[in-house]
């Protein structure tokens, strides 16, 4: 990307439209950017009209607010230039993007792109402030003409001034008070006078800066900015990336580079996953101190302490007497920093910005006390440098998917000229540093993975972008994980609206295009040239016209239908806060209530936990509604109320209502199920019982006590709870042993499963076996499995050798061993087994490890009579979800004949009719007999 210009360093050009008149849809008046000339009357276009400029072709995204956010199309008749004649582009369509009169924005920048698009970027203003977030962008083609705009401006600026305001220091004051039980560090020197684009109205604010005491549960924004009304009011909290104090062109950062003379050095690591890997990286010497820096001036990338950076404002850079004295850890940073950096200059772009703004690389993330925090973050621009934390107690930095991913928050935040960071905004945020780091790290080389894992090098895997599920994301809207918008988003209670949740709705576009056979170097075009075609208040319906858009100008067009249907399966266009609500799932249910506007706009989350101790957390959305989708089952029901970050109170769902009875009762959810429980409003739960004291004036009831027969009735009921609480208390083994049972059909068989599970089958495949396993979604430990076959093994480590040199690349080269020949072996060979099978369709086992066989025992079954040698065995095991487990398994061994190869018995066998269930130990023996049950009732028509 070439930039044109950037306001940071002058102030350009200031365009207020002033001086027009709006009236009968006609803008008249003098464009103050073109000199004192009147302007004829403009004609302000509608929607039919620019279609018909763009034969039928134009595709236009409203806001929620009637207003044009996306159009895709020419929208205007002359050829544009500069940056004047993008302004004058805007006047005919000024309706439709809500630019009245009195309207006020300025030029920020312009870039052209490798295609030959140019972007013109504009943020607006409200009297003497820059709206945060009000972005404007007019995209011209390489023909010269308009192609596009995206448009986050405020249409309905101005509240109504008030006579008081607040000072600076009450402003922090309230901040400090209303946070006095959080960890809180105020930086009184980046307090500043905004103006802030909140529910599409522009309040003037005191930004309050804070740190993000979090940084491990936000994962990336290491500051908070709290606004502040001027009459003392508490607007909005939203996690940031710096302090937003530099002016840039103060700061002579590059002059750190001139004594330093680079070296190449190379090494090899133990990257975080136990692979060993070979790196080379510069290592510059100071002619003038003789030292050695973790260094390379041509990129202008240096590592630094992070405390002294952070809290003291002062780089004190990661110095040795050696060429070779640096921290494993830290060398592996450094060296995928060097990567990231590459794998965006190929792409056009120097550095975060285009700019060549110096990197540095603060080692030994902490927070001001110095202890360690488990992060990895970009840091945003401070005192002259593109900042990014790495942490010294963990390995994710070694991951370059994640460096990348950090390196892309620094490329999002520059380009969109925004922060945004919570509800889909941030999801979207988070979604790109994702898909970009996967993309860095896949077109490099760097990793084997085709999951599209992230960190997966490193030891510690975060996401999976193929199945989402796997890590708590959602892979569609209203999934169990999905996490609808909400009014008050905060980093520490609610994930700010669920960024890195609802980031796996667009990770997944990704990983589509992948499948879909789209390359890597394609995609990495797609996606940052979407970048350019976004503002900070661009959400999924944008990103979906986006998109499209960014396909049309990098000649992709053939890969429209795999977005268009991702966007389809996952019901992400439209009214999502309906959708989410309106989603059912087998097996599943869904619990709702409403709450009243304090509340929904508190810090509040609802936990619901289920007879076997599994929570699920939900929070009300931006309707005041908390709807959750859950798995059948029985939950109690809790809603935590938080202040300043602390939790405040809590009010349960009891035998009468909220926080109003006098036991806690269990909501009971069947399949298909909604249940609206009572709203919830804002009270103390305390003050409730109050009135219950003013029936005691009622001592006239209290005559009645005189018929004492009644207290006769009341042994009455001593019996019944004996009979009927005992029954009660039955529910509590039903969360051991019993299990509900339902039937599962479809047209190839039927099975009995326990009400809530999942089920999951390949059906046939080109061999004929077929699969299916059970499981427990809240504790996928527990499972019961059926293999029609299973194949192909081997006899003997000499049998593998004797298949391999008989055909290398062939079906059965890879086949593991069968010794003992028999369920034994099994087990055994299980580990092996799980990657040989994946050689033939991708369900398939579950995996183990830690395997340790008890007893294996002859078994006389269905295929006893042919000849064939069954068995059964017993083991105990580990899963990957860190349970100790125990597993049973019976099989029957065919194929027990001779074919040699060069001397050697290299007889291939396979199993028919692998039957098993796993459970975690102190569970197995309660299950045991219904899981067994599953299995045996399965019947195939």
């Amino acid at each position: 990307m070439k930039k044109l210009w950037i306001s940071g360093i002058i102030s350009l050009l200031l365009i207020a439209l002033t001086s027009t008149n709006l009236s009968a849809g006609v803008l008249t008046g003098k464009n103050p950017a073109a000199g004192t000339e009147k302007h004829e009357e403009v004609k302000q276009l509608t929607e039919e009209d620019i279609n018909e400029m763009n034969d039928g072709n134009a595709l236009i995204v409203y806001n929620d607010y009637g207003y044009v956010s996306t159009l895709i199309g020419k929208y205007y008749d002359k050829p544009v230039n500069n940056y004047e004649e993008a302004i004058e582009s805007l006047w005919g369509v000024q309706l439709l993007l809500g630019l009245g009169k009195g309207s006020e924005f300025f030029a920020v920048y312009g870039e052209t792109d490798n295609n030959g698009y140019t972007y013109y970027t504009f943020q607006q203003k409200y009297k003497d402030y820059t709206v945060i977030n009000g972005t404007l962008r007019v995209i011209i083609g390489p023909d010269g003409y308009t192609a596009g705009l995206a448009n986050s401006f405020t249409p309905n600026l101005g509240m109504a001034e008030e006579e008081f305001e607040i000072t600076k220091e009450e402003a922090e004051d309230f901040i400090e008070e209303l946070y006095a039980d959080y960890d809180l560090k105020i930086y009184p020197e980046a307090t500043q006078k905004v103006a802030v684009n909140y529910n599409n109205m522009v309040c003037e604010c005191w930004a309050v800066y804070t740190n993000n005491p979090d940084m491990d549960m936000s994962f990336d924004m290491a500051y908070l900015e709290h606004f502040i009304t001027l009459d003392g009011q508490y607007f909005q909290v939203i996690p940031t990336q710096s302090l937003e104090t530099d002016n840039m062109d103060t700061y002579k950062t590059e002059d750190y580079f001139k004594y330093l003379v680079a070296e190449e050095f190379t090494t090899r690591v133990i990257r975080g996953d136990g692979e060993e890997v070979e790196i080379t990286v510069p290592i510059s010497k100071n002619v003038n101190d003789g030292l050695y820096y973790m260094a390379d001036p041509e990129r202008m990338i240096i590592a630094a302490d992070y405390y002294m950076f952070a809290y003291y404002e002062t780089a004190v850079f990661l110095t040795s007497e050696t060429i070779d004295g640096w921290d494993p850890n830290y060398l592996q940073a450094y060296a995928n920093y060097i990567k990231a950096y590459d794998f965006y200059k190929n792409l056009g772009l120097k550095s975060v910005d285009g700019f060549e703004t110096p990197i540095l690389i603060a080692y030994g993330f902490c927070d001001e006390e110095g202890n360690p925090v488990d992060n990895a973050a970009y840091m945003g621009n401070n005192m002259g440098w593109a900042t990014f934390a790495v942490s010294e107690i963990n390995t994710v930095s070694q991951a370059l998917d994640v460096v990348a991913h950090e390196f892309t928050h620094g490329v999002t935040r520059q380009s969109m000229y925004g922060r945004n960071y919570y509800n889909e905004y941030g999801a979207i945020s988070e979604a790109y540093s994702d898909i970009m780091g996967n993309i860095c790290e896949m077109s490099l080389g760097m990793t084997d993975d085709t999951e599209w894992l992230i960190g997966e090098t490193s030891g510690r895997v975060e996401r999976n972008m193929s199945d989402p599920n796997m890590y708590g994301q959602p892979s569609f809207v209203g999934d169990v994980y999905y996490m609808p918008e909400v009014i008050s988003p905060l980093n520490d209670i609610n994930d700010n609206g669920g960024v890195h949740y609802n980031s796996s709705l667009i990770n997944y576009i990704a990983y589509s295009l992948y499948k879909g056979g789209m390359s890597f170097e394609d995609q990495a075009s797609m996606w940052l040239t979407s970048i350019e075609l976004l503002t900070p208040f661009s959400d999924f319906d944008d990103i979906h016209a986006v998109l499209l858009w960014s396909l049309r100008i990098n000649d992709l067009l053939e890969y429209g239908e795999i977005i268009n249907r991702v966007y389809e399966e996952e019901q992400m266009n439209g009214d999502r806060l309906s959708t989410y609500r309106n989603t059912r799932r087998n097996f599943c249910g869904r619990i709702e209530f409403q709450v009243d506007k304090a509340l929904a706009e508190s810090y509040c989350l609802v936990m619901f936990q289920d007879s076997n101790g599994t929570v699920t957390s939900a929070y009300p959305d931006a309707n005041g509604v908390v709807s959750a989708l859950l798995p059948i089952g029985t939950y109690y029901v809790e809603l935590l109320l938080y202040e300043g970050g602390a939790l405040k109170d809590f009010i349960d769902y009891m035998e009468n209502g909220w926080g109003d009875g006098e036991r806690l009762i269990g909501v009971s959810l069947k399949n298909g199920d909604v249940i609206t429980l009572a709203p919830v409003y804002l009270m103390n739960p305390d003050t409730e019982p109050e009135p219950a004291p003013e029936p005691e004036p009622q001592p006239e009831p209290e005559p009645e006590p005189e018929p004492e027969p009644e207290p006769e009735p009341a042994p009455e009921p001593q019996p019944e709870p004996e009979p009927e609480p005992q029954p009660e208390p039955q529910p509590e083994p039903q969360s051991e042993p019993l299990l509900n049972m339902i039937t599962f059909e479809n047209d190839d068989f039927s099975i009995m499963m326990p009400e809530g599970w999942r089920i999951e089958t390949t059906g046939y495949y080109p061999d004929g076996g077929f699969t299916i396993k059970i499981w427990d979604p809240m504790n996928p430990s527990m499972q019961a499995f059926y293999y029609s076959v299973v194949g192909y093994f081997v006899k003997s480590e000499s049998a593998q050798m004797a298949n391999l040199s008989y055909d290398s690349t062939g079906f059965y080269a890879g086949a593991p061993v069968l010794d003992p020949m028999d369920s034994e072996g099994l087990l055994k060979a299980w580990p092996a087994c799980v990657n040989y099978q994946k050689f033939f369709f991708e369900y398939c086992f579950t995996e183990l490890s830690n395997i340790n066989v008890l007893a294996c025992t002859e078994l006389v079954g269905p295929y006893s009579e042919y000849g064939f040698h069954e068995s059964c065995a017993i083991a105990t095991c580990s899963t990957d979800w860190d349970e100790n487990c125990i597993i049973y398994v019976d099989s029957a061994v065919t194929g027990e004949g001779e074919h040699m190869i060069d001397g050697v018995d290299a007889e291939l066998l396979t199993l028919l009719g692998v039957e098993g269930i796993l459970a975690p130990e102190n569970q197995f023996d309660m299950y045991s007999e219904e899981l067994a049950m599953c299995i045996a009732s399965l019947t195939f028509k």
